[in-house]
């Protein structure tokens, strides 16, 4: 063998060692990236956000282009307000794989406005459009791809939705504005027509073309496919609504007496849980018996029970869309159903207050809008603080004219 073809040799066995050395080095760090991944995971199940952001950055010096990291370090900024560093992860992730996920531009569409926000949820779409096609185009489809494809549906309708609520109030002067929207809501509906926020998104729409009787139907057909409540026979049964404003009044009554201890108010607050898991057996009798039997605690079933139920924020939306269209009963009674679950958000007892004012009833409106003004004061919210303290005194002192 010759000198030059010697060396040749020599060198590529060098560059061969080399790359090994590399693969080698990249599975180490790869490996550590996973284990400071799973401890930022652990940490961010325990509420820790600083230290889940330290590791998983950590993680992401070692495997800078993990799009996933990003993503997930992107949602915890968000989480915790750190808006302009969320931005700047979520373009990161974009930057190096931009067909990858939906998720990145799907954040971005909701923090940026205008154009931009579209442009966003547009592009986060069509990848979630995509992955759908591929997914349906394969046979013998397993469960799993099922639940994937019900769960990509959802995705999509909501990015629609989340574009005709741009058209309806940022874009609302753009040209084609009011045709977009209904385009947006029909492609939504070709998806599925038993999607509760399209027939949400819906009756904003309608809301806004002041056609208010087509808004109540598209509102009523969207509670029917979360809530098992018959609203026909509820609003014309009036001594099961006077029941639900009684139990209002009572529960008002134990909210301000100082003598009802925390262990009275934790028992009232369970019955009313168990309240709630009765009437959501009674929506789908054979698929609760399958999944009781599955439960091996009363924590999962709650856990459950929440998670066949529509974001706190659209229920609340629902809630103001009935108030808005008169239809206090129903809105009353929802919103008193949402209290079981979360009583410390100010907005659900000023709407709950709202309804009960349409009604003339002061002496449950006042203690509301009294609750309402003390969650406003524990989160801060001044300007809100003095809103509902004007609110209350107008009341009070119209309630005292009338004496």
């Amino acid at each position: 063998m010759s000198y030059k073809k010697n060396k040749n040799l020599r060198r590529k066995q060098k560059k061969k060692r080399q790359k090994q050395r590399t693969q080698i080095k990249q599975k180490s760090k790869t490996k550590k990236a996973q284990e400071l991944k799973a401890k930022a995971e652990k940490a961010l199940s325990q509420f820790n956000f600083q230290q889940a952001v330290d590791l998983y950055s950590k993680a992401l010096l070692l495997v800078p282009n993990d799009t996933a990291t990003m993503d997930t370090l992107g949602m915890i900024f968000l989480e915790t307000g750190n808006q302009e560093e969320a931005i700047e992860m979520f373009n990161q992730s974009i930057k190096f794989q931009p067909l990858k996920s939906e998720v990145p531009y799907m954040y971005l569409g909701q923090l940026y406005k205008g154009e931009e926000s579209v442009e966003c949820f547009e592009k986060g779409i069509e990848i979630l459009i995509n992955e759908f096609e591929t997914i349906k185009k394969k046979t013998n489809q397993t469960e799993e791809m099922k639940t994937k494809l019900e769960n990509l549906i959802k995705e999509i309708i909501s990015g629609l939705c989340s574009l005709v609520e741009i058209y309806m109030t940022d874009l609302c002067f753009n040209e084609g504005a009011e045709d977009r929207c209904e385009n947006y809501l029909k492609k939504a509906f070709e998806f599925s027509e038993d999607n509760f926020e399209s027939y949400l998104t819906l009756c904003n729409l309608r809301i806004s073309q002041e056609r208010n009787e087509d808004a109540k139907s598209s509102l009523f057909t969207s509670i029917s496919l979360w809530n098992n409540l018959n609203i026909e026979n509820f609003l014309s049964n009036e001594s099961e609504f006077l029941q639900v404003v009684e139990e209002i009044r009572e529960d008002i009554l134990t909210l301000n007496n100082p003598n009802v201890n925390k262990m009275e108010q934790e028992k009232i607050f369970k019955e009313n849980i168990q309240l709630l898991e009765q009437k959501e057996e009674e929506l789908n009798e054979k698929e609760n018996e399958k999944i009781i039997k599955e439960l091996e605690s009363e924590e999962t079933r709650n856990d459950q029970i929440k998670s066949n139920l529509p974001p706190l924020e659209l229920r609340i939306q629902t809630c103001n869309f009935l108030i808005e269209l008169g239809q206090i009963e129903v809105a009353i009674y929802l919103l008193k159903e949402i209290l079981l679950e979360q009583n410390k958000e100010p907005e659900i007892w000023f709407l709950l207050a709202t309804a009960f004012d349409y009604l003339h009833l002061s002496d449950i409106t006042i203690p509301l809008l009294h609750k309402t003004l003390e969650l406003h004061k524990i989160n801060k919210q001044t300007e809100d603080c003095k809103k509902v303290q004007l609110i209350i005194e107008k009341l009070e002192n119209e309630l005292n004219n009338n004496k």
